[in-house]
């Protein structure tokens, strides 16, 4: 300010007409000030329209998402490991199944995944199925105790057979 007021005296002005040279000189000095503070406001502007249309794009399609949720979880199958039948117990592998498919909510395509982890033996039982049997969990999961004699006289026939392990108690046991 002091130097566009030295500038004026030296060429002369006084009074109003340096007022008038002062106010035109500052205003000069601030416009580019002022053109950077517009184009950085208008590339805020712009950034946080990016940042809007960004999220709207993520949210559509977490919308997608959840419309096609049953197809997604079927094709990454569950995270559980496929049944052996050499270390596994069909009737506690498919408890185990039932209550990771209830809290992932699988009711609907539960057949398909467990289907996903049979192998061996059970994979080529599962295959012989008539397709009636295999739509529905619950028909699969019968055919499935059928077929490895988990039936009112194959329990029987184990609770007979059957012999503590090492360590294990009555209570244990029965």
């Amino acid at each position: 300010m002091e130097e566009f007021t030295k500038l004026g005296r030296d060429l002369g002005l006084e009074g109003d007409q340096l007022l008038q040279f002062l106010e035109k000189r500052q205003a000069e000095a601030f416009e580019p000030e002022q053109e950077r503070l517009k184009a950085l406001e208008a590339d805020k502007i712009k950034r946080l329209a990016d940042e809007l249309e960004m999220k709207r794009i993520e949210l559509s399609a977490a919308g997608t998402k959840d419309l096609g949720s049953r197809a997604d979880s079927a094709a990454r199958a569950p995270k559980l490991p496929p049944f052996n039948e050499n270390s596994d117990e069909i009737d506690a592998y498919l408890e185990r199944f039932e209550r990771f498919a209830k809290n992932n909510n699988w009711q609907e395509t539960a057949a398909t995944l467990l289907s996903a982890l049979l192998t061996g033996k059970s994979l080529e039982f599962y295959s012989r199925l008539p397709k009636e049997e295999t739509d529905g969990y619950i028909e699969l999961k019968l055919a499935l105790l059928r077929h490895y004699d988990y039936t009112e006289n194959g329990y029987r026939r184990k609770f007979r057979n059957c012999k503590p392990e090492e360590g294990e108690t009555p209570c244990l046991i029965y």
